[in-house]
C-alpha cells in the first residue's frame, strides 16, 4: 500500500521537513531496486531469509554502488555500516564504512535516523521493506526524492544479522 506524500508546489524547492513513506516491495519504481530485490529473492530461495554469505558481489554488478550492507550487532543495540557503495558516498558527501550508527548519530543524527529507522523495522519484522520519500532542507543531503529498499538477511530463528540497503536518489522532488 502506498500513502500519498505532500511536496512542495515547485518540483525544484526542497520541502521544509524529510519524509518517507513505505510502500509494497511491488511497487518500487526503480528498475535498478526491481532487480536487486529479484537477486535477494534468488538468494534466498525456499528459505525464510538468506544468509549474507549467499549473497553474490558479481550479480550485484553495476548496482553495487546504490547498496550498503549493514552488520547487526548485539542484536540490535547497534549497527556497523560493512559496505558502503559509491552512490550512497556521492549523496551523503562522506562514508560511514566502517563506522557503527551510534558513530553517525553522534555526528548527522537526522541522516542517521532516516537509516536507523528502517533498520530496527527490517531487524524486529524480519522482513523486507521498501521506502520512497523527499530530503527537506537539511543541509547534509544533496538530493530530494529517494526510493529504498532494505532486505533482511539471517535466519527465522536467530534473527536478521545483516541488512542490504539499496537506493537511488534524484536531485529534485518530481512533482506531485
Amino acid at each position: 500500500m502506498t500513502k500519498t506524500l505532500h511536496l512542495s508546489a515547485s518540483p525544484l524547492a526542497p520541502p521544509r521537513v524529510s519524509s518517507a513513506a513505505s510502500i509494497a516491495l511491488t511497487d518500487i519504481e526503480s528498475g535498478d531496486l526491481r532487480d536487486i530485490t529479484e537477486l535477494w529473492h534468488g538468494w534466498r530461495g525456499i528459505r525464510y531469509l538468506p544468509s549474507h554469505t549467499d549473497m553474490s558481489v558479481g550479480q550485484l554488478g553495476r548496482h553495487l554502488p546504490k547498496v550498503s550492507l549493514i552488520r547487526v550487532i548485539d542484536g540490535g543495540t547497534d549497527y556497523e555500516f560493512r559496505v558502503i557503495g559509491d552512490t550512497h558516498v556521492q549523496i551523503y558527501g562522506s562514508t560511514f564504512q566502517g563506522k557503527r550508527m551510534t558513530d553517525v548519530i553522534a555526528v548527522a543524527p537526522k541522516v542517521a535516523r532516516f537509516l536507523k529507522t528502517p533498520c530496527d523495522l527490517v531487524r524486529t519484522t524480519r522482513q523486507p521493506h521498501a521506502f520512497r520519500g523527499v530530503f527537506g532542507q537539511e543541509p547534509s543531503a544533496s538530493f530530494g526524492w529517494f526510493e529504498a529498499c532494505y532486505l533482511p538477511f539471517g535466519d527465522r530463528i536467530a534473527g536478521v544479522d545483516h541488512i542490504l540497503n539499496a537506493a537511488v536518489y534524484k536531485a529534485h522532488c518530481p512533482p506531485p
